[in-house]
């Protein structure tokens, strides 16, 4: 044994039962607490007087055994748990005691034991997880194992849940620094079961296994095959489940009906079975056999339950109305087919139309298209040709400009006609002027211009213009000295710049002169190319458009067609709804002769009246079987619709509550309608009463021997009949139900 900090551990060797089954080491070494081993050294012991041949003393049993008779403090707070229950601690330990002793190596183990400690390991890794398995751990186990013997805690009248709550609040106080990890314990507390409760109504889950039997009664019920009349006695005492039973096949006969009128003709089921409900004792206070009668004139109804002849009446309104509406959409439709079919020939003939003409008019326009493309051609060749032309005029003006400001210059100047022979020599020289860089241009421009007004005045003979010459001789004999001449070469080149400024506005005013001269020709030549190029562009259009036309018209068409193929659908849809309504109605309308006989017994209190007739009940059945098998045959036979009747089913229950006289009474109208093929009677009774009742009964269970004048001797012979009678029914049926 080793000392922990807190706490004493114990090594413990555990062998598995069935290691090699559950896949798990036959032999494990567990640590636990001292107080836990101690419980382990009762458990060993408390197993042997139990079954000697049994090696695993560490089970279930044994173990719940020790924790109720440890006196460890929390072991007490069990005992007192289960003791304030009513669960005495000598149930578990059947009242041994044993003193604590060496543990056997290894202890041997249940699955039982095993899934206990298991649990007990997880909450210690939850809870302390530095500490060994103790106690409280798999004292806490027990409680939240999943189905873990709950037979036994049954029986021994252990609530689990009230285990583990109480348990996790009193670790939570003894414990506190464990507080969080017990009350999330706490938490696994089986959850209370949810209570339900059930009323003694003739429906609900099939908690008494008759389905079997009730699919078998609902076959035989609607099978086309079972010749009627059918008669079934269901026997049983008050609250044995007749009702319930009745129920459940009048629910299954119902849904085979539905597929019988699903499947039609074809069907191995009648679609058309009026199935009532008879609670006798309903109608024990009156005349009982005409309310029989009239219920079931009044009930004979397929499907829904709580039809009556005003609902009959007014769905055959309904009916009539929804026909009408029919019609009138049959009507629409026909004309929105009509409609869609005139569309579609328009359009047909159009596609018609379209292929005969197009190739022509695609041709047409074709050729339409050459010549105005040709038509462009030339005005564009006429505008490019202008075009150059201003071009040429725009190159001669900028050209000439130079010549033209020397003579406006020397114009300026000198005011002489004689000017025309010295062009030439002033282009020469402009042209020899630009080959000089940018400052010496402007000079050797102004000496040119006065070298040239100087050769001018020569020719003119003008005074002036010889004192210029002189000039210009002085000026070269004074270059050499070019510092004191500085001054008059920037006159000269002032004189030049000048020269440059008259060059560039003569030569920008000719240009605007050349372009406005041939502005007019070119604007008209490109108005002319636009209006071509428009009507270009058009013919390509309409041609496109002629070309598109004929797949345009096809579209249309087709279009037309799906709406056509829309309203012939929608047409046969409004046929067939009026079929479908005028069929509806035939199903609820009085122009058959077993509609007119329904609705009359239906309406008539005849049977108020008249309660106790039974030859008016017998000539109403015979005339309704006739008709029903008629209108059936007739449906079998041809495409006439189903009749409204094909099959009668009658349940009759609550008849042992009734008195005497009733039960007799209802006896008789059964045994009067299963004189005719239409009718299966399910009636419920307590086969005891009916037995008690048949004693009353003339003619139906004995010979009434009193009226025979035999006298008292008569009387008692044929009463011990009766009861002879009597006790041999109770042999066949049974006393208790």
């Amino acid at each position: 044994m080793a000392q922990g900090a807190a706490t004493a551990i114990v090594e413990v060797q555990l062998f598995n039962d069935e290691g090699g089954k559950e896949n798990v080491p036959e032999r494990t070494t567990e640590r636990v607490s001292a107080d836990l081993a101690g419980l382990f050294s009762y458990a060993h012991q408390w197993t042997r007087p139990q079954d000697e041949s049994d090696a695993c003393t560490l089970t279930f049993s044994s173990m719940l055994a020790a924790m109720t008779a440890s006196d460890t403090p929390l072991c007490h707070w069990l005992q007192r748990h289960l003791g304030l229950r009513g669960v005495a601690s000598d149930t578990m330990t059947m009242g041994r005691q044993y003193p604590r002793i060496e543990l056997p190596q290894p202890l041997q183990t249940t699955r039982s034991f095993r899934v206990a400690f298991e649990m007990a390991r997880t909450l210690c890794k939850s809870a302390s997880p530095a500490e060994p398995v103790d106690v409280r751990h798999y004292m806490a186990a027990y409680a939240v194992c999943p189905q873990y013997h709950l037979a036994d805690f049954l029986r021994l009248r252990i609530d689990r849940r009230a285990w583990c709550l109480e348990l996790a609040e009193e670790l939570a106080t003894l414990y506190p620094e464990e507080r969080t990890a017990w009350e999330a314990y706490g938490k696994l507390a089986v959850p209370v079961p949810v209570l339900a409760f059930n009323t003694d109504a003739p429906d609900g889950r099939d908690l008494l296994n008759i389905d079997r039997e009730v699919e078998a009664f609902a076959r035989l019920t609607a099978a086309r095959t079972t010749i009627t009349p059918l008669s079934v006695g269901v026997f049983g005492a008050w609250g044995s489940g007749k009702s319930f039973f009745m129920r459940r096949v009048r629910d299954r006969v119902a849904r085979l009906a539905a597929v019988g009128r699903d499947e039609g003709r074809g069907s191995a089921y009648h679609g058309q079975i009026a199935q009532i409900e008879f609670n006798a004792w309903h109608y024990s206070e009156g005349t009982l056999v005409a309310s029989l009668v009239d219920h079931i004139f009044r009930n004979l109804r397929i499907g829904i339950e709580d039809e009556d002849d005003a609902t009959l009446r007014r769905r055959s309104a309904e009916l009539i109305v929804q026909i009408d509406r029919a019609k009138q959409g049959l009507a629409d439709r026909e004309h929105e087919a009509m409609d869609a079919e005139a569309r579609r020939i328009a359009a047909q003939r159009a596609v018609e139309d379209i292929d005969a003409k197009i190739p022509a008019e695609i041709a047409a326009k074709q050729r339409e298209l050459e010549a105005a493309k040709l038509a462009l051609g030339e005005v564009q060749r006429e505008l490019a040709q202008a075009r150059e032309r201003k071009q040429t005029a725009v190159d001669a003006a900028i050209a000439d400009a130079p010549r033209r400001a020397v003579i406006a210059m020397i114009r300026e100047q000198i005011p002489f006609d004689k000017l025309a022979s010295a062009a030439k020599e002033i282009r020469e020289l402009v042209h020899v002027a630009r080959q000089t860089g940018t400052r010496w241009l402007p000079i050797g421009l102004g000496v040119l211009v006065l070298g040239i007004s100087l050769v001018v005045a020569q020719l003119s003979g003008v005074p002036i213009y010889a004192r210029g010459v002189s000039g210009v001789t002085a000026l070269a004999a004074f270059a050499v000295a070019g510092r004191m001449w500085l001054h008059k070469l920037d006159a000269i080149a002032k004189r030049g710049e000048a020269f440059q400024a008259a060059e560039a506005r003569i030569a920008k005013a000719s240009v605007e002169e050349v372009e406005a001269a041939h502005q007019g020709t070119l604007d008209a030549l490109a108005a002319t190319e636009k209006l071509r190029a428009d009507a270009i562009d058009t013919i390509g259009r309409e041609l496109d458009k002629l070309a598109s036309s004929s797949s345009m018209a096809r579209d249309e068409l087709r279009a037309l067609e799906e709406q056509r193929a829309i309203a012939v659908d929608k047409h046969a849809q409004a046929v067939a709804e009026v079929a479908a309504r005028r069929e509806a109605l035939a199903g609820l309308s009085t122009g058959s002769l077993l509609g007119e006989f329904l609705n009359d017994r239906a309406a008539t209190d005849g049977y108020r009246k008249q309660l106790t007739i039974f030859t008016q009940v017998r000539n109403d059945f015979e005339r309704l079987a006739k008709l029903i098998a008629r209108a059936t045959a007739e449906y079998y036979a041809s495409d006439k619709p189903p009749p409204t009747v094909s099959r009668i089913v009658l349940y009759v229950d609550d008849l042992d509550r009734c008195p005497e006289d009733k039960v007799i009474e209802v006896l008789r109208v059964v045994h009067l309608m299963l004189a005719f093929p239409l009718f299966v009677c399910f009636v419920a009774v307590d086969p005891r009463w009916v037995t008690q009742c048949l004693k009353e009964a003339p003619g139906l269970a004995h010979h009434d021997h009193a009226e025979t004048g035999e006298g008292e001797i008569g009387s008692a012979q044929a009463r011990d009949e009766s009861y002879g009678m009597a006790r041999r029914f109770a042999e066949e049926l049974g006393r208790p139900a």
